[in-house]
């Protein structure tokens, strides 16, 4: 299962020291194998205005309910996860502006 890593990225809000909140990104980087979505997964995705690009299977325990991923130097944000057994976790991510 271990074909490359990506970072999961999560996010908490602080203030600076003005008093003015601030964005501060945590990242976990994680081992993972890397697939592309199926054709069937891009169809239904692209019906609901998203655009596929991998599938993602990690360790589900390793997983917090983060929004964002970060592969191969570019950031991506889960659309969708899939609990495929007991142990993985597919996350279905997406390119998207503002990440």
């Amino acid at each position: 299962m271990q074909d490359s890593t990506l970072k999961l990225i999560s996010y908490t809000q602080t203030k600076d020291k003005y008093g003015m909140p601030v964005k501060v990104e945590s990242k976990t980087e994680i081992f993972c194998r890397v697939t592309s979505v199926s054709g069937s997964e891009f169809n239904a995705a692209s019906q609901n205005g998203i655009k596929p690009q991998w599938k993602f299977i990690i360790r589900s325990r390793e997983y917090s309910g983060e929004k964002v991923v970060e592969f191969e130097g570019q950031k991506f944000a889960i659309y969708r996860t899939y609990q495929s057994s007991l142990d993985d976790l597919e996350l279905y991510v997406e390119e998207r502006e503002g990440i």
